[in-house]
């Protein structure tokens, strides 16, 4: 038995964290989500032992500007700007966030070593991602909001997530301490 400790590669899907949905009764609700960046950063550096260089924040390129990247940057996030992929009928282009991410965190796996994934987000379409992950008995740990569209956390729940090696599902909202969500 090895005592190696793998990498641990964090993937952000910030442009999913911060245009928050929320539910109320029979109503969706966006409500947009502050995140102080540099709190995040630094909890998942000092926390959860992630490397500098491994950290990819995900945005949609429409309307991100560069100051921003910058500033990102700055505090040490891989910034992935995401390009439009497709239009839909009345002309509005998708950005495929969520398929750039998964083709950075496979790649980064086949061409690396095995390394356990810290995924920010909460969207439950990463399921097959995290189930990916399992089958390779990689640690999969899990950051999402509480109040968020509930994908993420209920699919994985029903899933079992907190069994095995994973150490299940860390809430934004309850890392009141690091100071990471702005009011």
């Amino acid at each position: 038995m090895s005592n190696i400790i793998p990498p641990k590669y964090c993937f952000v899907d910030a442009q999913n964290i911060e245009t928050h949905f929320f539910i109320e009764g029979m109503k969706i609700n966006q409500k947009p989500i502050k995140i102080n960046h540099r709190n995040l950063f630094n909890y998942l550096i000092n926390n959860l032992k992630s490397s500098p260089s491994n950290i990819f924040l995900f945005y949609s390129s429409h309307n991100f500007s560069l100051a921003k990247k910058l500033v990102l940057e700055s505090i040490g996030f891989n910034v992935v700007l995401c390009e439009a992929k497709r239009e839909d009928r009345d002309g509005k282009n998708h950005h495929n966030v969520d398929t750039d991410l998964i083709i950075k965190s496979l790649t980064s796996y086949y061409e690396g070593e095995d390394h356990d994934v810290i995924l920010v987000t909460d969207d439950g379409d990463f399921l097959p991602l995290v189930q990916f992950y399992e089958e390779r008995n990689a640690s999969v740990q899990l950051i999402g909001t509480k109040q968020g569209r509930g994908g993420m956390s209920n699919k994985l729940i029903t899933k079992n997530f907190d069994t095995g090696k994973n150490r299940g599902i860390v809430y934004l909202d309850q890392l009141s301490n690091y100071n990471i969500l702005k009011n």
